[in-house]
């Protein structure tokens, strides 16, 4: 993700927001019907070359990386719809080789999100959830990102589109525009969100620390991360979420998905082990994670 992408971090404060009381309240009204959460973690494609011997077996053809990519993950982006609708036998594919707690999460066409910009794109939206609805048992949590472009001045055709959404299938907002995290439009566009049970996502990025706003407006997390090529920050950020996600966990949250990016997703796998393993063991889990290739050393006589 190249979404605030900065060439140097030093002077990046990454200190997570003050998590809001609205959070607690929202998520503690559910405790009564609380269930174990369910928790996502992945990475934003299945299709990188690099991770061949790392976690790939040597050799593995494009069309084998999904077969070895749910071997480690139970979740992924998928923003092929973004560019895309793929054909039917394709997500009937991806269905098929996938296990029965494995999740997808697709991206909304960019002709609904950036062409149209929410407005009379009903004909596409209705393509795109006959497409997602082919995942059945294993869709996640389908995501909006709105273009950069889409301000406050459209917040009645974001609140029309909603009205006129399928309710069958809760879905993530992604905003972009940073008016919509400025005084006077921040608490509007999250009661408007709380309102239609959208959840927002959260993003964790660098040079914009204002959409790492830390507000939930459902009992589900949607956190899209994004690494710095194993910069020691990654890991100390990572460590931070497991902490406010323990909380969050503890008070009620239901679900979370939690997406991690790093500069042409090469290090995905080494940020998600790490984050997997400090969550399990702090938050009594057992989410799946990464197992990497043993990398063999060149011996020496001495």
């Amino acid at each position: 993700m190249k979404f605030g992408k900065l060439q140097d971090i030093k002077q990046v404060d990454f200190s997570l927001p003050q998590d809001s009381a609205k959070n607690t309240k929202l998520l503690t009204s559910n405790l009564l019907e609380r269930q174990k959460p369910e928790i996502y973690v992945g990475a934003p494609t299945w299709g990188n070359k690099n991770w061949i011997n790392k976690i790939y077996p040597l050799r593995t053809p494009p069309a084998n990386f999904l077969k070895h990519y749910v071997l480690h993950f139970n979740t992924v982006e998928v923003s092929s719809f973004h560019y895309s609708l793929p054909a039917v036998e394709t997500i009937q594919k991806w269905y098929n080789t996938a296990g029965p707690d494995f999740r997808f999460c697709p991206k909304f066409h960019q002709v609904i999100s950036h062409k149209y910009q929410l407005y009379k794109c009903l004909d596409w939206v209705v393509k795109f959830y006959d497409a997602i609805n082919l995942f059945e048992n294993k869709l996640g949590m389908p995501f909006l990102q709105l273009s950069p472009y889409f301000s406050p001045q459209k917040m009645d055709v974001l609140e029309l589109f909603f009205q006129k959404l399928p309710t069958h299938i809760p879905i993530a907002l992604e905003l972009r525009h940073p008016d919509w995290f400025r005084e006077g439009y921040k608490e509007k566009m999250l009661q408007l969100l709380e309102q239609h049970k959208v959840t927002a996502v959260i993003t964790d990025t660098a040079g914009r620390r204002d959409v790492c706003h830390l507000r939930l407006t459902t009992p589900h997390a949607f956190i899209r991360f994004v690494g710095n090529d194993l910069h020691p920050t990654d890991y100390a950020r990572l460590d931070v979420w497991v902490v406010q996600l323990q909380k969050w966990i503890n008070e009620g949250l239901q679900s979370l998905y939690f997406f991690i990016h790093s500069p042409e997703e090469t290090h995905c796998p080494e940020l998600i082990a790490h984050f997997i393993e400090n969550l399990n063991k702090t938050c009594h889990l057992d989410v799946k994670s990464p197992r990497f290739i043993p990398q063999s050393t060149q011996g020496t006589l001495f």
